[in-house]
């Protein structure tokens, strides 16, 4: 499935994020945000999320969605009587910085064209399902807690973007995370499936 076409004009800030959706993280040449919605059938339990990144430049910019892991993801989630985030505990593996070579392989793919491009202050999304446990259940009243993790890398062909999280970091301080109050609002899913599987 292609890439959304976003707007070729500048938007009003690098940072602001689209109707709907909820900013999550910026590096030098992209920004991520993810839309406020699942994305599935609520009779089935399994979700998904809609993640957009943003390119902030005025150059094309390739985002790396090759590896299954190598994209931002619905981690965890929990049901809550507050809107207040909950720490939701649980594993999660140590992502580590970009090393030398594969910066240099990420630029590679990028003259090669193996990378989603994004035109000039465009944008790209992309449907990534949940690893984990289905929703049992959409409660009439409450609080869904999801934390999104993974990571966002992207290059221009000369400076490398590599946005995740530090290790010693909560995904709360980050702001890694959505609250969505019940009832939760469902849209389909694209017709063609997941981009990321």
């Amino acid at each position: 499935m292609a890439p959304a076409a976003g707007p070729v004009s500048p938007p009003t800030s690098s940072v602001a994020p689209s109707d709907g959706f909820q900013f999550l993280c910026q590096g030098k040449l992209v920004s991520a945000e993810v839309d406020r919605a699942l994305y599935g059938q609520p009779s089935s339990g399994g979700f998904g999320l809609r993640f957009r990144v943003r390119n902030k430049t005025a150059r094309r910019v390739g985002l790396d969605r090759r590896a299954f892991w190598g994209v931002l993801y619905p981690l965890q989630w929990g049901f809550s009587a507050s809107r207040t985030l909950d720490e939701i505990r649980g594993r999660r593996p140590i992502l580590e910085a970009l090393s030398e070579s594969a910066s240099a392989e990420l630029r590679q793919a990028h003259r090669d064209g193996k990378l989603t491009f994004i035109d000039p202050f465009g944008f790209a999304d992309y449907y990534r399902a949940s690893n984990g446990a289905c929703i049992p259940r959409t409660p009439e009243v409450g609080f869904l807690h999801l934390t999104i993790y993974g990571r966002v890398s992207a290059t221009d062909g000369e400076i490398v973007d590599d946005i995740l999280p530090a290790s010693d970091a909560t995904l709360a301080d980050l702001g890694w995370w959505l609250i969505l109050e019940a009832p939760l609002r469902w849209k389909a899913p694209p017709a063609e499936g997941w981009v990321v599987r």
